[in-house]
């Protein structure tokens, strides 16, 4: 990708993602993919899944309160159009821009929905990726490309990363599903020396950002009037190493489970 705005963002965001562990891109998915893949996703929250098979796993049921995120494991295995937007060559080429990679590959994905409604049930409780990832080695090579598919202001939910975080290794505390996000940062012990400094990132639709498997993130309320929506595309490189045999190292060989976004 040779652009004036590849060059800008390689320019400065790798020093942003290195130093504060997270950055952000322009926007690079196509408005029409965008249109496409919000009738789609509404199409796999309600059942439908054109390809025939069911995704992973489903964190919601109808019982839930209505400002409850709404959150699909693996929803491209059911939809070709959300399988379009897994593949988009741009994600995995600014993703090695950042790492320096040869190869990037989405070992995960979950599909989001903020519903609006402003109550706590909407949140994402602080934690960091890495905490749910023990089938891999280490950290290098892992982060998430949070991709913004509606206009994420910083009313409607918008993820807060806390700045510098990814040094400080893993912690105890964290919790996706954990809504008081007050009670979770006293019970998060920050490293001697170190800082809790949050800052939220709105996006436009089609801007992506992306964040260290170890940066701390979580989000508040939608108070918009309209739902959130993103993918959350959890990718690893071939600065990876395999720890454990388990459901999302048991697919690397499949290119619908996992495809292989970037190769030099």
């Amino acid at each position: 990708m040779d652009h004036p705005e590849f060059n800008q963002f390689a320019e400065h965001a790798v020093e942003r993602y290195r130093n504060d562990g997270y950055c952000k891109t322009p926007v690079i998915v196509p408005p029409d993919l965008i249109a496409r893949v919000v009738e789609h996703m509404d199409r796999v929250v309600d059942g439908e899944y054109e390809t025939g098979r069911e995704p992973h796993a489903l964190h919601f049921s109808p019982d839930d309160a209505p400002e409850k995120i709404r959150k699909v494991d693996q929803p491209h295995l059911c939809d070709n159009t959300i399988q379009e937007l897994v593949n988009l060559p741009e994600i995995g080429k600014y993703a090695a821009a950042l790492t320096g990679a040869k190869m990037v590959q989405a070992f995960a994905v979950q599909l989001l929905i903020k519903p609006p409604g402003g109550s706590r049930a909407g949140h994402v409780g602080w934690h960091q990726d890495k905490l749910y990832w023990p089938y891999w080695k280490g950290t290098e090579g892992l982060l998430t490309a949070w991709v913004a598919l509606s206009d994420v202001t910083l009313n409607s939910g918008p993820i807060r990363f806390v700045r510098g975080s990814q040094r400080w290794g893993l912690c105890e505390g964290g919790a996706f599903f954990e809504p008081d996000h007050e009670n979770q940062k006293r019970a998060i012990k920050v490293p001697t020396g170190e800082e809790w400094v949050e800052e939220p990132l709105p996006l436009s639709p089609g801007e992506v950002s992306f964040h260290h498997c170890l940066t701390f993130h979580a989000s508040g309320p939608n108070l918009e009037s309209y739902p959130r929506r993103s993918f959350a595309l959890h990718l690893r490189t071939d600065q990876t190493d395999v720890a454990l045999d388990e459901y999302y190292t048991q697919h690397l060989d499949d290119p619908i489970h996992a495809p292989i976004i970037y190769r030099a």
